[in-house]
């Protein structure tokens, strides 16, 4: 079970089965949205992912830009097109987002310049000034698509690692030590000089030293 209103699940659903021969399935309805949104219309009132009140793991829906293409705001509908280009539209669909006082409105999914147009001329009636970004929700962006598809890859991958004393799934990296010595020096240094595994059913943990030559 997934815990995504924006279809994630089909990311997750080629790799879950090719490793572990299982089948991903999404709620019907699960509102992520409540905990915050990427246009700021519900604000973020938590830290992303455990929710212990409610006994359910769900990764927040942050208000952040992707990939550098942070939101430009916009005083004329014109150069809305040229603006949303930048950063893949219309393959990548456009959010425009405005506040009027301490309210937030926001126009989603923008496919077509028509719409991205229409969007900026009707936020902006009021003489304020409206942002243009792309629209972050995974079902209309297909770069986070990717990207969520190689994380799930990743995340079914592990699964299939058991714990060498639990034999719990999802053995793997839970942290690093750091101290690689300095070529000059000897002093530790900040760099990485070996990997944490540990387990998620128990308190086991093994130190996997890397292969660092001196910085």
């Amino acid at each position: 079970m997934f815990a995504t209103r924006h279809g994630k699940q089909h990311q997750a659903a080629g790799p879950f089965r090719e490793l572990l021969d299982a089948h991903v399935v999404a709620p019907d309805d699960l509102d992520t949205d409540r905990f915050g949104s990427f246009t700021g219309e519900v604000p973020r009132t938590r830290t992303p992912l455990l929710d212990d009140d409610r006994g359910v793991v769900l990764a927040e829906e942050a208000v952040v830009p992707v990939h550098g293409h942070d939101p430009v705001v916009l005083r004329d509908p014109a150069d809305a097109l040229e603006r949303a280009r930048r950063f893949g539209f219309p393959d990548i669909r456009a959010v425009v987002v405005a506040r009027h006082g301490g309210d937030v409105h926001a126009r989603k999914g923008l496919a077509t310049a028509a719409d991205l147009a229409d969007a900026v001329t009707d936020l902006t009636t009021t003489g304020g000034t409206a942002s243009v970004g792309p629209d972050l929700r995974a079902h209309v962006n297909p770069a986070r698509q990717r990207v969520i598809a190689e994380l799930c890859r990743r995340m079914a991958t592990r699964l299939t690692r058991p714990c060498p004393w639990y034999a719990a799934p999802g053995w793997g990296r839970v942290g690093v030590e750091r101290g690689v010595p300095c070529a000059g020096c000897g002093a530790p240094t900040t760099a990485v000089a070996a990997d944490v595994l540990g387990c998620a059913g128990c308190d086991a943990t093994q130190v996997v030293p890397r292969r660092a030559a001196p910085v």
